[in-house]
């Protein structure tokens, strides 16, 4: 068991190199901006309520199937239950250090629960049920995010409604962008294999140009999120539709992002966030596109490597 542990540590470090970092510096930096999202948070209305929903959200990641299974093939029923225990506390112990340090003790006695019922929680399987999906049949990074997330925005929603009804506009306008952003974003981290690529049998322009415009549709149709917000808040419709703006290149410089390594994904969701953060900026919009135009040029040079002969066709 304890060697368990240690392999674990030893997979974070190495996942903390992975990304440029070093353990030793984003140990302390991980514990201010925790302390800030946890201060920024509760002094919110809503805050306490999105605060404990991201300790649950973390620890529901813990349940992963297969993992649990390699678990239960590692480890007697009793030791199976202590690491569940162990591994479970050591993802919740700062929220519950700050429920104390605030004396919130009814969030602390609610969160303490969760954390000892997910230890004997067992994710049921579907069976022979398909669960349907509004995408077409060459959508397939979209179907497989959506089988495997289409549980997430639900609490969001639940919060972006709210925010609506009490006229909090700035909490309905953030659950808007994260709803925006986790449908979209996560449902192009699936990197297809080069036969999915060369089933479109389109070229490397044709094919982006393709993607793209779907990527715009799906993201267009979130719009109807911000109507009512501006509805509500008439005087800040400009603020809140650069907000739409910034999600929506946001969302395409993501999907571009993902080709420009392509077939590579080691630093795939790395570049991703470095975009975003570049984009979220915004002090000189045309650097936006200038960066998108780069990242688009990337990703013709990565896939024109794979499908040489398709490029003939145009």
């Amino acid at each position: 068991m304890c060697y368990y542990f240690r392999l674990q540590w030893l997979i974070i470090v190495r996942t903390i190199k992975s990304i440029g970092l070093h353990w030793v510096i984003s140990g302390p930096a991980l514990i201010i901006v925790f302390l800030g999202l946890s201060v920024l948070l509760n002094s919110r209305e809503y805050g306490s309520f999105l605060y404990m929903l991201l300790a649950i959200f973390l620890l529901y990641q813990t349940t992963n199937q297969r993992r649990l299974q390699f678990l239960r093939k590692q480890f007697d029923k009793l030791r199976f239950i202590i690491v569940r225990l162990l591994e479970n506390i050591a993802v919740v112990s700062p929220f519950l250090i700050f429920y104390l340090f605030n004396q919130d003790f009814l969030e602390f006695s609610i969160l303490s629960l969760t954390t000892l019922m997910l230890v004997f929680f067992k994710k049921k399987s579907f069976g022979l049920f398909t669960l349907p999906h509004p995408f077409a049949k060459y959508d397939y990074e979209w179907i497989s995010a959506f089988r495997k997330y289409f549980l997430l925005p639900f609490p969001f929603l639940f919060i972006y409604i709210m925010g609506v009804i009490v006229q909090n506009y700035m909490l309905s306008l953030i659950c808007a962008c994260l709803l925006m952003l986790i449908l979209v974003l996560p449902f192009q981290e699936a990197m297809e294999k080069p036969v999915l690529i060369w089933q479109y049998n389109l070229s490397t322009a044709s094919f982006l140009k393709f993607k793209i415009r779907r990527i715009m549709l799906y993201s267009i149709g979130f719009f109807i999120l911000f109507i009512p917000i501006i509805a509500k808040n008439p005087d800040k419709w400009i603020f809140i539709s650069f907000v739409y703006v910034w999600c929506f290149l946001t969302v395409v410089a993501g999907f571009l992002t993902k080709y420009s390594r392509y077939p590579s994904v080691t630093s795939q969701i790395n570049q991703s966030i470095v975009i975003a953060v570049s984009l979220a900026v915004f002090i000189q919009p045309y650097l936006a596109f200038i960066a998108l135009f780069i990242i688009y040029m990337q990703s013709i040079n990565s896939l024109s490597s794979l499908k040489p002969i398709l490029d003939d066709q145009d």
